[in-house]
């Protein structure tokens, strides 16, 4: 354990051995996301002699442990060196200077091509895959349907779990929502659906943006922030889609409909998007819809976990993205309280926004140490798909 500044946790090793130079002299960001299976890092660090990158210390897939955190909280991530680079030498005749490393996660240094089969339910043919690697935890709380017999057919475990086995999970306390394989920065693997993150057992964190008469320095409060929307051309497919299936017993062909409401489905919140008309915008084929009497249960399951993960780009219909004091114990797949203000009559900031506040979901999270400024800060971008909003709003009825 290094403690640095009488706060920040930071501790380097390279292949176990710790490196020893001061935080001062390097940076780096470490993230993770909801929506890539593999978390990354990157680091930037002085080489002023040359001798690290003359030492080969930064060759490919040699292994890094990073810990990093406050002495409160910190969190310790595993990596293999991806590639490293020399923006530009410093001084003439050596290889001096600031070199870059990206680094991936140690899961990848050991990825090697399988041909086996696996007769069991997905998610617990994920379970059995990702097993065979140390992580620090595994977390799957959700048993899945979809029994089948499933083939490795001469891929890598995470291709195998990303592009085979993810697009088929389904379970039925999932409330008709897709799931998310990821691997967090304190390297952790998780295959939630939305349902389970959106539905916490333990308290969520807040983060407030606060106005200027309230700020205070804590790993609360949110420094800067921005938002946006999803974007009309990326999710307009999602708004209602014909869902076609052929019987396999008659070759009858049926048509169904879902919308961008249907996962999760909602009585109460609106999707901020305005016109409520019913045009149909896309179509997902299911093919040929076995019944429970050929004996295919599991089958069907897929195929309805096919269908509903198809859906993912409709889950983030809002999003922002936020700075924070570093925060070590935030990552993505957790719900945080987002709290906004809002202009009142009195021209104060007493009252909570309306429509802006709310829970979201952390779909990235980045930790940074910026050697330079010898401080550390987090940034997420965090996302939902449905908002309140008041009866009293003249718009509300009618979005979608």
């Amino acid at each position: 354990m290094a403690i640095y500044q009488n706060f920040y946790d930071i501790e380097v090793r390279a292949n176990n051995a710790l490196i020893d130079i001061l935080p001062s002299e390097f940076s780096f960001i470490l993230s993770d996301s909801i929506h890539s299976l593999y978390n990354s890092a990157s680091f930037t660090l002085n080489d002023y002699s040359g001798l690290i990158q003359e030492s080969l210390a930064t060759v490919e897939n040699y292994p890094v442990t990073v810990r990093y955190g406050d002495k409160n909280n910190y969190f310790v991530g595993k990596y293999v060196i991806n590639r490293d680079s020399l923006e530009k030498a410093n001084t003439p005749g050596i290889l001096s200077g600031p070199v870059k490393v990206d680094l991936l996660p140690a899961w990848f240094g050991k990825q090697q091509v399988w041909s086996k089969a696996y007769a069991n339910q997905v998610s617990n043919v994920i379970k059995q895959v990702v097993s065979r690697e140390a992580f620090n935890a595994i977390d799957i709380p959700d048993v899945s349907g979809g029994y089948s017999t499933w083939y490795q057919p001469m891929v890598t475990d995470a291709y195998f779990v990303d592009n085979i086995l993810l697009p088929n999970v389904q379970a039925d306390n999932s409330n008709n929502t897709p799931f998310f394989a990821y691997i967090t920065s304190d390297y952790k693997f998780h295959l939630r659906s939305f349902n389970s993150l959106f539905t916490p057992l333990g308290g969520k964190p807040v983060l407030a943006y606060r106005p200027q008469t309230q700020n205070v320095s804590s790993q609360d409060n949110i420094s800067q922030l921005k938002r946006w929307r999803a974007g009309l051309v990326n999710h307009w497919k999602d708004k209602n889609r014909f869902i076609y299936s052929i019987s396999e017993v008659d070759g009858s062909l049926t048509v169904t409909q879902d919308n961008i409401k249907s996962y999760p489905p909602t009585s109460t919140g609106k999707v901020p998007i305005y016109g409520t008309n019913n045009i149909p915008t896309s179509y997902f084929d299911i093919g040929y819809a076995r019944n429970s009497t050929n004996g295919a249960v599991g089958y069907r399951q897929a195929k309805t976990g096919r269908k509903i993960n198809s859906m993912k780009s409709s889950l983030f219909m809002e999003e922002y993205e936020i700075l924070t004091p570093l925060n070590p114990t935030i990552f993505s797949g957790q719900i945080v309280e987002v709290d906004i203000y809002m202009l009142t009559k009195d021209s104060s900031f007493n009252e909570f926004s309306r429509t802006f506040k709310g829970d979201f979901l952390v779909e990235t999270a980045s930790h940074v140490w910026d050697g330079k400024r010898q401080t550390g800060y987090s940034k997420f971008i965090v996302g939902r798909k449905y908002t309140e909003v008041p009866t009293s709003y003249y718009l509300g009825s009618q979005l979608v």
